[in-house]
This record gives C-alpha cells, structure tokens and sequence, in this order.
C-alpha cells in the first residue's frame, strides 16, 4: 500500500466517524485529500472522489489546490470588465 493510499484511507475513516463538519476542515485533512493526485482509474481516484462527494462543491473548491488561482483569475477578470 502506497504512502498516499494509507493516508486517503485514514483520513477517509476519520472523515466518516466525526460528527461536526466543522472538525473536519478545521482539521486540514480535506485539504490535504483533494492535494493527492491519483492516477485515472486508481482505486485511490475512487476513495478521493468518494470523500469529495460528502461536501457541497462550494467547500471542495474552497479547499482545493487551485481555488485561490480561480479565485484571483475571477478578479482580475472583473477589473477588466470595469
């Protein structure tokens, strides 16, 4: 078992068992999760696209690796329209 595969699948049982959503991205592992980069079709793309599907997309692209370059791509994008 590969070193991301233990983590994806720690974090995932401890994503499950906890009870406030807060404790979970407080605690960084959500983010930490979306960083991985599995191969298409690996059984890890599986456990990551199953934890994801547990949050509204607001929250997953909030924490996701490229959210703050979307974010500044948006508002540079609106100065130019102004």
């Amino acid at each position: 078992m590969t070193k991301e595969r233990r983590a994806a699948t720690s974090c995932g049982r401890i994503l499950a068992n906890c009870v406030t959503t807060t404790l979970r991205m407080l605690s960084g592992a959500l983010q930490k999760i979306l960083e991985l980069a599995p191969e298409p079709g690996a059984q890890l793309g599986d456990m990551v696209r199953a934890i994801t599907e547990c949050y509204p997309k607001e929250i997953i692209d909030y924490y996701s690796p490229t959210y703050s370059k979307q974010l500044l791509d948006q508002l540079d994008a609106q100065e130019l329209n102004q």
